[in-house]
């Protein structure tokens, strides 16, 4: 067995008992790494501001101050959010009693009732149902279930809590020390310098623009909902919350929150209020945000980035389908960095052929 043959076989097991090792971290070291090189032309931006500074303490200590600055950020625009749903959901919980749940029937009674769009055999199951519901038979019956789901929930939630803490610790390490770990990178690819350059800024490019164009759909459609709930008895932030994180998901996206408020204004016989929320929200969230919004944030992110990168919008819409169904919620980012590295990776083997 030849020197190199030896080494590239130690490489590869050692390189595997290094993933078995770490592979509680894995998934959220690659959302942190993915991140990371997302944000590298803002990272690039406030270093070429930090280096006009004449003291030597900022000098010498840029990239940890860069790193803590985009982690900062990156945490409030993460944890913010969900300390006011937390806070929200525990206030809710605490102000729960017995009164507020035989008021929460007598209100659907109501609603039920005084809806003129259902039928009286449609009104007698539905009020059938909401008794069945209220019962106290139902919950002793349900009780094994209910504290199981509670149980399931809170162990989700302390686990994707335990996840997100982990990517921003990994986002803030990785954005320290990206130079080091950018050169020992560079150091293992078998190319010419001038093709590692040319493959780093296209899958940077690639990445940054998905990202950014993702970011600015979520942001738009969470704060075009949010204006619109202001109007109406609806918790609007929380909502809008909500909406923002739903307009990843692939065919359904923000149809997941504003159809469900929709039906009930319409169960409660304000259909003036559901026929506004539904025409608002496919007209405003659906068509224009969806459609020509995304097309304006893909041409400035391009512009921003100096990148001419353009992926297919089905591409991109069954990569963060694919991405979702093998990763949740991150793979919105992951299954487009997977498909923006395999095309970068595909264009340079096929220029390397040519040549």
């Amino acid at each position: 067995m030849s020197k190199e043959r030896f080494s590239l076989g130690l490489f590869i097991f050692s390189t595997t008992l290094f993933i078995w090792l770490f592979y509680f971290f894995l998934k959220s070291f690659i959302v942190a790494s993915l991140l990371v090189l997302a944000t590298f032309v803002f990272a690039q931006k406030l270093e070429s501001r930090l280096e006009k500074y004449r003291y030597a303490i900022v000098s010498k200590n840029r990239e940890l101050i860069i790193a803590s600055v985009l982690t900062l950020i990156f945490g409030v625009l993460i944890f913010a959010p969900i300390g006011y749903v937390i806070v929200h959901a525990m206030n809710d919980i605490s102000g729960f009693d017995v009164a507020g749940l035989i008021k929460m029937k007598e209100k659907l009674y109501v609603a039920v009732m005084q809806n003129e769009f259902l039928n009286d055999y449609l009104k007698s199951k539905i009020t059938e149902y909401i008794n069945t519901l209220f019962g106290e038979e139902f919950w002793i019956r349900e009780a094994k279930n209910i504290f199981s789901g509670v149980g399931s929930l809170l162990q989700g939630v302390a686990s994707s809590l335990t996840e997100l803490a982990l990517i921003v610790v990994f986002f803030f390490l990785l954005h320290w020390f990206k130079k080091e770990i950018l050169f020992f990178v560079k150091s293992l690819l078998p190319m010419g310098d001038s093709e590692k350059e040319s493959m780093a800024k296209e899958i940077v490019g690639a990445i940054s623009v998905v990202f950014l164009t993702l970011v600015g759909i979520m942001l738009a459609q969470g704060v075009a909902f949010f204006v619109l709930m202001l109007f109406f008895d609806y918790n609007a932030p929380l909502l809008g919350f909500f909406t923002a994180l739903s307009s990843v998901v692939p065919i359904l996206g923000t149809a997941i929150v504003w159809v469900p408020i929709a039906a009930s204004e319409f169960l409660k016989g304000n259909i003036l209020n559901a026929v506004v929320i539904s025409a608002y929200s496919w007209f405003v969230m659906a068509f224009l945000i969806d459609n020509f919004l995304r097309l304006f944030l893909l041409g400035k992110a391009t512009e921003l980035l100096r990148t001419d990168y353009k992926i297919n919008e089905f591409l991109l819409f069954f990569s963060i389908a694919a991405g979702i169904a093998a990763f949740g919620f991150w793979g919105f980012i992951i299954g487009p960095s997977i498909t923006a590295l395999f095309l970068s990776s595909a264009r340079s083997y096929k220029s390397t052929n040519r040549k």
